[in-house]
């Protein structure tokens, strides 16, 4: 029997039409997927925010970082927790205003502490990268920067690390890869991962020393010649406690002004490439630095380390993200610890249970504007700011400390950005409020980070300086000199003089000085211990002696012999122990600095790479 079938009616296909085009009109929104979370942080080592145009500098130094500036937020009052690499990049990583040092991979880096080799990070800590990974945000890093080697717990942070410095050959002159290598790799890992919810972290080396007179540092100089004679070829000053002229500060502005417009016309490369793929206002772009420069700011200082003077604690930071971050100057404070809860807090990930930061998202809904900054250098709040001279941490114990002998500069840097005139004790009151604010946030973040240790022989090479040895006699320390056949003259009860410095510390005997026991803290563990020393000693340690001796004697302290192998040493406790005795061979003797490799399975953690040592001498990390 055959089926009937109704003719079909304008009704049924007006309903089949209707169902047709419902369902095509979801079938998009049920495939389309979320635009992917991206992010790209571009540390700029060395850069100062008065020397950026977008910041107010007269001179066009950052075109293409202006542009991007334009439709994001720019921070004027930023601040960085430390005033160099080790010190700042920690802190930023895990947003932590205490972080134990993670960078020395080599026995010429010394430990600002050697206390340092017993911290970890504590438990409640998680880096900017794992708190990503852990909602599945791939994290990569590439990296110009010496310190930034697969070995360093930096590195180990992120799922992915282009280490330039190693696949790169050795530039003699720059002594690391330019940012052209760095944008170049960029590009590369972007375009193979564009679809992908990721973090990447640039890390550019052009705003840091060395900086030479080439074409566009020639542009900012002008017609003319600078014939000062005050600076190195590599932009260096030959002696920072000269007088230097207004001519002097021109030269070193237009070599910096160079070396920074080279970095912004790589980025400018990045950015339009990102525009190019149509995702360039769909992709958080955060601009900053690890701690700025000194560029003739302060007589005896170059380069930068030291106190938290704002030559170096003012760092520029700019977000770019137009789907949430309205463009436009931002007036209040901010610091670098905050820059991981800002990127998660934009991007809508909260962090692991039981992890935390101690910054905070700058554009958290309800946030009230930040009274002060702070580092274990000191602090700002209002127009004053308080200089710790030694450090954060001497301020920081059981007892409140008296303003007299804080050890504390202060500045009205709304009458005196420069810092020129310490008001400390002329306003013992505004002292004492400043470091009643410090204590009362930093000291519980402060005993935290003094309370996280561990007892684990690290598994990476580092240096102790002559000025944290434990050492046996009094040692007097003399003013700066660098001149054995001075320091030849000057009285010494035991025979020893020294210097601890941020750019060279060492201790050096006369002839008769006598026996130097050092004692350093230690994780225990076998090491292969290096010695740098001028002239020659006897080296004893477990009950042996060895016989060191350098190269010929130098005219000055700055001239660098090569490390002296001392050998394996075992420490069955968590002291290292040796005595050295001078030797007659030579008409003084000087120690700078112990370097020690670990020995883990039998194998040596590191070994004496003359290429990477030239390296770090041309950054200026050993000298």
């Amino acid at each position: 029997m055959l089926l009937s079938r109704r003719p079909a009616s304008y009704q049924d296909f007006k309903s089949i039409a209707l169902a047709l085009a419902l369902t095509l009109s979801l079938l998009p929104a049920c495939s389309r997927r979320p635009a992917p979370k991206q992010a790209i942080v571009i540390m700029l080592d060395a850069a100062r925010p008065d020397h950026f145009s977008c910041y107010g500098y007269p001179k066009p130094t950052t075109p293409e970082i202006d542009r991007l500036a334009a439709r994001g937020a720019v921070f004027l009052k930023a601040y960085t927790q430390g005033t160099e690499t080790r010190t700042s990049i920690p802190r930023i990583l895990y947003s932590r205003y205490f972080a134990p040092e993670i960078f020395p991979n080599h026995h010429t880096i010394p430990f600002t502490n050697p206390r340092a080799l017993f911290r970890k990070i504590d438990d409640q800590a998680i880096s900017l990268p794992r708190a990503l990974q852990a909602r599945g945000v791939v994290t990569a890093a590439v990296s110009a920067h010496e310190w930034i080697t697969a070995q360093s717990q930096f590195a180990r942070e992120f799922a992915i690390l282009f280490d330039l410095q190693s696949t790169i050959p050795f530039d003699h002159k720059y002594a690391y890869p330019r940012a052209e290598k760095v944008i170049d790799q960029a590009l590369r890992w972007i375009g193979e991962n564009r679809g992908r919810d990721f973090l990447l972290y640039l890390h550019v080396m052009d705003t840091h020393f060395p900086h030479f007179f080439e074409s566009d540092a020639q542009s900012f100089y002008g017609p003319g010649r600078y014939e000062g004679g005050a600076f190195g070829p590599e932009g260096l000053t030959l002696d920072p406690n000269r007088d230097f002229t207004a001519e002097d500060k021109r030269y070193l502005d237009a070599l910096y002004d160079g070396g920074l417009r080279y970095a912004d016309r790589e980025i400018g490369r990045l950015l339009k490439a990102l525009k190019k793929w149509g995702v360039l206002d769909k992709t958080m772009i955060v601009i900053t630095a690890d701690h700025g420069e000194y560029l003739l700011d302060r007589k005896g200082h170059m380069t930068h380390g030291g106190p938290w003077y704002e030559a170096l604690a003012r760092v520029p930071l700019i977000v770019h993200y137009p789907p949430k971050v309205a463009p436009g100057p931002r007036d209040g404070l901010a610091e670098s610890v905050d820059l991981a809860p800002t990127l998660l807090g934009l991007f809508g990930i909260p962090l692991p249970n039981g992890k935390s930061f101690d910054g905070e998202d700058l554009f958290g809904g309800g946030r009230t504007a930040k009274s002060s900054a702070m580092s274990d250098g000191g602090i700002r709040a209002g127009h004053f700011k308080l200089i710790l001279k030694s450090s954060g941490t001497s301020v920081l114990g059981p007892a409140v400390p008296e303003p007299k002998t804080a050890g504390v500069e202060l500045y009205d840097l709304a009458v005196d950005p420069a810092e020129t005139r310490d008001l400390a004790s002329e306003t013992p009151q505004a002292v004492e409020q400043l470091l009643s604010i410090y204590r009362a946030k930093l000291k519980p973040l402060y005993d935290r980070y003094r309370t996280a240790t561990t007892r684990d022989q690290p598994a990476y090479s580092f240096a102790v300086s002559a000025s944290s040895f434990g050492v046996n006699v009094t040692i007097p320390l003399p003013p700066a000199n660098e001149n054995p056949a001075s320091l030849l003259q000057t009285p010494a009860p035991a025979g020893w003089l020294g210097r601890a410095s941020w750019d060279n510390s060492w201790l050096f005997a006369q002839p008769g000085a006598k026996p130097l026991s050092v004692s350093i803290p230690m994780p225990k563990g076998k090491y292969f211990v290096v010695a740098d020393i001028w002239g020659s000693c006897l080296f004893e340690v477990e009950g042996r002696r060895v016989v060191l001796q350098s190269d010929a004697p130098m005219a000055d302290l700055r001239r660098d012999p090569k490390p002296v192998e001392v050998g394996e040493v075992e420490l069955m406790g968590e002291t290292f122990s040796a005595v050295i005795y001078p030797q007659r061979t030579h008409p003084w003797f000087a120690v700078r600095y112990l370097g020690f490799d670990p020995i883990i399975d039998g194998k040596r953690g590191g070994t004496y790479n003359e290429e990477r040592e030239k390296r770090l001498r041309s950054l200026g990390y050993i000298k």
